[in-house]
């Protein structure tokens, strides 16, 4: 047997190349014997520890290179591989940017650090990380997907583009990445190619629920998919995904159609956004002795307006982490007599378990404006509007209208509604703060149309994807090629709510997305005593706005058509003294009507469910 230590270090690595780590190790620690300060051996002995996952032992050894050669970058590099993967990341980073400043090439300390820089969510710091990683070597294509996705998330679109082209071509069964390079697609104002992309995706995983309903949410963005083609994919949605599976018979007490009910709410919308905007109103305006709620929270995240929802009901159940097997039991554990789904087909939701039947009555309501396709759902809460007599074809679930189909919390931080920004300027500003993914071609013609007419009226946009300059220049290109020079518009990238709500001073007249309409940003822009022109549509999404200003008393600023849409434009710039008077009453009028009005609708809320859960008593007992 060699002696040496450098022979015994030799025959060391040998055997870790081999993958015999346990001899390695072995060899390793008889060369320390003979010369207890060999670098290379201690490093030896930390590699094959690693490989034998001994981890607080191979932190030992490593951290004893670093005490006889502190600037040793794989000790450094090691120590930041092991830190990461018991979750110390501070330690992680400390030790990756010290192998780093040794060698600022290494691949993989590049790749590593951006990628826990991601968890961290310090999405600039880790694209850097990233892309230094990429530029070096290429044939990385995890980095790749990772960056692609990191950039989509900055709201960087453009840049994020390629990665995912080519990550897709890569590994188009990643359903998570495909659905990535979809929104991004989307976020471009490319509606059916976005659309194009789930569908070949479903093609390769067509088990796949998540990749489907995604699709299903991209249908509505779309002006090429009719009603009945969007609710015939729903349709296929069900039987793809839920028809297989066992439906549950759950009992409840029907001796009292009067008594206090139990109903639960599921949704992953839990912090400061548009649903609990809608369900506060609702929940701390019930009377608890005839509607008990058990929330069910799809979402560990929270802030102050999750206390609030917290607060308001009389239970919450936090099920993010348990299977639908697990979900049911506690549904059933909780006596709910109707479930009620605040989701739909968007993110995190619960479908798969409403498939089963959690309760005797099921609803859906709110988040999703269209049917699920879930045959177990037993109703939609709509109202006549949104679902006109003739569309009930186009639900599996029975329709039942509520006077108003929400009520809204009026935003604490809007400031005072301003003077019509005509007055100042002497021309009209249109404007539109809705996704500029809402804005797809035939939107943006009959905007075009509408300038055209009013040859000295602006546009301003205001939208999210607008933090990229690429898609603002291809926004610009896009209006040149109807005509509309780039002077007479303004592409404004998105800010904070408080400030959002403010830049409404610049605008006298809104302009509704279509075939999707606006829904908060409706809300928004009324209460800050802007009038919104909408295109009434054939879906209920389409119908939301034509909704909102039904209930304020405003039916006339919805278009039947597209020359009415312009119409209407050019009756208000010919009338700017009423439209800025318009301007002063509209908040009065929206908060004087439903959709504020919250214990008015707690109470139309109440009385609905109460109606269904007498159906289903009288159902059990004839």
């Amino acid at each position: 047997m060699a002696t040496s230590a450098t022979a015994l270090l030799e025959q060391g690595f040998a055997l870790l190349e081999a993958g015999d780590s346990l001899r390695a190790s072995e060899v390793f620690r008889v060369a320390l014997c003979a010369a207890p300060e060999l670098v290379s051996a201690h490093l030896g002995l930390g590699v094959a520890l690693q490989k034998q996952r001994q981890p607080d032992a191979a932190v030992e050894a490593f951290t004893q290179v670093l005490a006889l050669e502190p600037d040793h970058w794989g000790a450094h590099f090691n120590l930041g591989q092991l830190a990461r993967i018991r979750g110390d990341l501070e330690t992680a980073e400390r030790h990756y940017r010290a192998a780093l400043a040794m060698r600022p090439r290494h691949v993989p300390s590049l790749a590593n650090l951006g990628l826990m820089l991601l968890r961290l969510e310090r999405t600039v710091d880790a694209i850097a990380l990233l892309e230094r990683a990429l530029a070096i070597d290429p044939a990385l294509p995890d980095v790749r997907r990772r960056l692609g996705l990191a950039l989509c998330s900055a709201g960087q679109l453009s840049r994020s583009l390629p990665y995912l082209e080519q990550a897709v071509a890569e590994s188009g069964d990643d359903g998570y990445l495909v659905n990535g390079y979809a929104l991004v697609l989307l976020a471009a104002g490319q509606p059916d190619a976005a659309i194009a992309t789930l569908r070949g995706a479903l093609l390769r995983t067509p088990d796949s629920p998540e990749l489907h309903s995604n699709l299903l949410m991209l249908l509505h963005f779309s002006a090429s998919y009719s009603a009945d083609a969007i609710f015939a994919e729903h349709v296929r949605w069900a039987q793809q995904h839920v028809a297989h599976l066992p439906l549950e018979a759950p009992t409840t007490d029907t001796s009292d159609p009067e008594r206090a009910l139990r109903v639960g709410l599921v949704t992953p919308h839990v912090v400061t956004g548009p649903v609990p905007n809608v369900l506060l109103p609702l929940l701390e305006h019930r009377d608890p002795q005839r509607l008990n709620f058990i929330f069910y929270a799809n979402s560990s995240r929270a802030d102050a307006i999750t206390a609030r929802l917290r607060a308001a009901v009389d239970e919450w159940r936090p099920i993010e982490t348990l299977d639908d097997d697990l979900f049911a039991a506690q549904v059933r554990a909780d006596r709910i007599d109707i479930m009620i789904d605040l989701a739909g087909h968007s993110g995190g939701n619960r479908l798969l378990a409403f498939a089963r039947r959690l309760a005797p009555r099921q609803l859906s309501w709110l988040d999703y404006f269209d049917t699920t396709g879930v045959p177990a759902i037993d109703y939609i809460l709509t109202d006549d509007i949104s679902s006109p007599e003739g569309t009930q074809r186009h639900f599996t679930e029975r329709p039942f209208a509520l006077p108003t189909r929400l009520c809204f919390l009026p935003p604490q931080e809007a400031p005072d509604v301003s003077p019509a920004p005509v007055l100042r300027n002497g021309y009209l500003t249109f404007g539109s703060f809705n996704r500029w993914a809402k804005t797809a071609e035939p939107v943006r013609a009959l905007w075009a149309r509408l300038l055209t007419a009013i040859p000295d009226a602006r546009l301003l946009i205001k939208a999210r994807e607008f933090e990229d300059d690429d898609i603002r220049t291809a926004a610009l290109a896009r209006f040149a090629s109807h005509g509309i020079a780039a002077h007479r518009l303004e592409l404004r990238p998105p800010s904070a709510y408080a400030e959002m709500l403010r830049q409404y001073a610049d605008v006298d007249l809104a302009l509704d997305t279509f075939p999707h309409n606006g829904g908060a940003t409706t809300l928004d822009s009324l209460w800050m005593g802007v009038p919104v022109v909408t295109l009434l549509g054939k879906t209920m999404i389409g119908r939301q706005t034509a909704a909102m200003l039904h209930a304020c008393g405003h039916s006339d600023l919805v278009a039947q058509a597209e020359d009415a849409f312009i119409a209407i434009g050019q009756r208000w710039h010919a009338d700017t003294a009423g439209l800025s008077a318009l301007r002063a009453r509209l908040r009065d009028h929206v908060a004087a009507s439903p959709l504020t009005d919250a214990p008015r609708f707690a109470r139309t809320f109440e009385t609905a469910l109460r109606h269904i859960w007498r159906d289903y008593c009288a159902s059990r007992t004839a």
